[in-house]
């Protein structure tokens, strides 16, 4: 028996396209091209075969434009096209079975065995969004929609389970239930970020839910599904509140650093940046406390959680200090064992020697502590000035009491004092000019990362240049510049241990022309900017690299240009941009070398250089030419006092030969620097 030619082959699986419809039009549209005979059957060619590569449903043609070779007529045709289909398929109900694909809010909400209406279980997570959705549509009816990160905020007090973070035994969440929802028709999701509404049969079953919420709820032990139109079932009581960010935190929580180790101020804390809580800072807190807190957060679930989890909660919900920790002492909660003088009361008019006998009266004191020795006498000093009575005028004290003036400057001068040497912190240690030398940080992930092709070559063509370079790990940027001490000038220097680093003020982002659009789409370019305007470094620089057209990316290039421009023009940072890797170390090295020169000693004769230059019609050859010959100001001086006339000193400088021409320096400037450094009265 003969055998078929496929028998025994693996057969391959098709796979399915996920968008259906838009397929549909897009191959209705190329076929009606190629009969025509215009040129755009390619164009839908194309399109469609990106389409069908896309692995995921697409809600809109809008939502078509990150797909390659879809442009603004495309998207729209789709939208149009769309459009008339749900108009058309709502305007006929009996011919809905045959639609190529049925939207979803068509769907009826009466699925279950034997045709009967569903109705969510108490507290489940159907449950609490239905209800929530309700409630906000009621509430607000301009916006009947919610977003993710509003819904499970408010919707997590009215569940048992989570909404973030699964059972031990399961790994859906509450959240997971929003599938069901919408699958049933009782939910709609729309645009991009999602938003959720409810639907006519959606709103009747949490009408229905809403109006038995005011009885007694069912015990957790014996939990039933609430039917509708039934007196049995004892009604739900969930007649509770969402707190808002206005009201005062009702959780105690520590703020969390990077290391995981506890702070108490808001400054110190870690931070993130969200899409959904925006600015977020990291706290440690009871996990069912912040469940019935009703704050916007994020978990971390990067770190260990036990009964306590890691968070971060939004900017406007963190206060500066944790909640529960302990104020600072004033003098109304020190010990009773201390000793306060309380401030009199000086009357408007007292006689002269009830006044001298009361400063006398007043100089027995204990013995003074140093502010700087006791810190608590510090923190008692800022009470003690707020609580000084307020300060009568001149004229009354000059009419009753003439005080000594010198007490109270000194007074007055020892608070400065303390307040100045608070303020200011000295510096561990300083490097002067000549001590260090001036070296380029690059990142390691930037050299050995395989993104950009001619990363590899960074470091040895700077190396050839001469560049002194650095590759280590760097948490902020791509580059950086500091200044290394020389071990010549270390104190006390051991071979094991490491030369003091200052970093300067230059920080580099490198970036290549697809990394950056990249960035754009990932929301990674916002955390990095934020990094670069929080890093502490004056000079931040976008060092952008060009890479093949820009018309060729997933984005326009209208918007690359605008996102470029928002970088100098609103976020204030240096923009540079290079046609390529070489370019690039062409700009690293021409800057590393201004640095050097920027930060290393001035030679005198190099400053005599430079204050000749500051002359009018004085060149940098003819300065240099007068430097040449007389190396320092006072070598100037002494040929001028061997001269014998006026009119030698006058004329001394102007043979002189300048520049690549060698022509003489001239009578006019060799008088102008002549008057300058010999003439006693003024100028004219």
């Amino acid at each position: 028996m003969e055998r078929h030619p496929l028998y025994g082959k693996r057969k391959k699986t098709k796979p399915v396209c996920p968008n259906p419809l838009f397929a549909y039009w897009l191959q209705e549209w190329k076929d009606d091209a190629t009969e025509k005979g215009i040129k755009t059957q390619f164009v839908y060619a194309k399109a469609l075969k990106s389409l069908r590569n896309y692995p995921l449903p697409i809600a809109s043609g809008k939502d078509c434009k990150m797909l390659e070779y879809f442009g603004d007529k495309i998207c729209k045709m789709l939208d149009v096209k769309l459009a008339k289909h749900i108009a058309e398929y709502e305007s006929d109900n009996e011919d809905k079975d045959q639609a190529p694909v049925p939207r979803k809010r068509q769907k009826s909400g009466n699925q279950g065995g034997g045709g009967r209406e569903y109705v969510p279980a108490y507290r489940s997570g159907p449950y609490a969004l239905l209800l929530t959705l309700y409630k906000h549509s009621q509430s607000d009816a301009d916006r009947p929609y919610m977003s993710k990160a509003d819904l499970i905020r408010q919707a997590q007090i009215l569940a048992d389970k989570s909404f973030s973070i699964p059972d031990p035994s399961c790994r859906y969440t509450a959240w997971s239930s929003m599938g069901s929802l919408i699958n049933k028709g009782l939910v709609v999701k729309e645009s991009n970020p999602a938003k959720y509404s409810l639907t006519e049969a959606g709103c009747g079953i949490a009408h229905k839910l809403e109006a038995v919420k005011d009885g007694v709820a069912p015990s957790s032990e014996n939990t039933r599904a609430i039917r509708t139109g039934t007196t049995d079932t004892p009604p739900t009581n969930v007649a509770q509140t969402v707190t808002s960010s206005d009201n005062n935190i009702n959780i105690n929580f520590k703020y969390i650093r990077e290391d995981n180790s506890e702070v108490f101020t808001k400054d110190q804390a870690a931070v993130s940046i969200d899409d959904d809580i925006g600015f977020g800072f990291l706290i440690k807190c009871n996990y069912q406390r912040l469940l019935s807190s009703g704050l916007l957060y994020k978990l971390d679930t990067s770190r260990p959680m036990t009964d306590h989890v890691y968070a971060y909660i939004r900017d406007s919900d963190a206060p500066d200090v944790a909640p529960g920790v302990p104020p600072l002492p004033t003098l109304n909660n020190t010990p009773d064992n201390e000793v306060h003088h309380p401030i009199p009361n000086i009357p408007d008019h007292i006689p002269v020697q009830e006044a001298q006998k009361s400063v006398k009266e007043k100089k027995p004191r204990q013995k003074k502590q140093s502010s700087m020795a006791n810190p608590s006498a510090e923190l008692k000093l800022l009470p003690l000035l707020d609580d000084l009575p307020p300060i009568p005028s001149f004229s009354k004290f000059q009419e009753t009491i003439d005080l000594d003036s010198q007490s109270s400057q000194s007074s007055i001068k020892s608070i400065s004092s303390v307040s100045s040497t608070y303020s200011l912190p000295r510096p561990d240690f300083s490097l002067r000019p000549g001590q260090f030398e001036i070296v380029l940080c690059i990142d390691n992930r930037e050299f050995y990362g395989g993104g950009k092709k001619g990363s590899k070559n960074l470091l040895p063509d700077l190396m050839k240049n001469g560049i002194n370079c650095d590759l280590r790990e760097l948490q902020v940027g791509d580059l950086l510049w500091l200044a290394r001490e020389k071990t010549e000038y270390s104190q006390n220097f051991m071979p094991d241990d490491n030369p003091k680093e200052l970093v300067l003020d230059y920080i580099v982002e490198r970036k290549r022309m697809d990394d950056l659009v990249h960035s754009c789409t990932d929301g990674r370019l916002k955390d990095q900017k934020f990094r670069l305007k929080h890093c502490g470094l004056r000079c931040p620089i976008f060092l952008v690299e060009d890479h093949g057209s820009m018309q060729h990316f997933s984005i326009p290039e209208s918007t690359i240009k605008q996102t470029m421009t928002n970088l100098t023009v609103i976020d204030g940072f240096q923009l540079k941009r290079t046609k390529g890797s070489k370019e690039t170390v062409a700009y690293l090295t021409v800057m590393t070398r201004h640095l050097q020169r920027l930060y290393r000693i001035l030679t005198v004769q190099e400053m005599f250089g430079k204050q000749l230059i500051q002359l009018y019609g004085m060149s940098a050859e003819k300065a240099k030419a007068i430097s040449d010959k007389y190396n320092t100001l006072k070598q100037l001086l002494y040929s001028y006092n061997e001269c014998r006339t006026e009119k030698d000193k006058e004329l001394m400088l102007s043979g002189i030969k300048c520049g690549k021409a060698m022509r003489n320096l001239g009578a006019s400037q060799s008088r102008q620097i002549y008057q300058l450094y010999c003439t006693t009265g003024p100028l004219t």
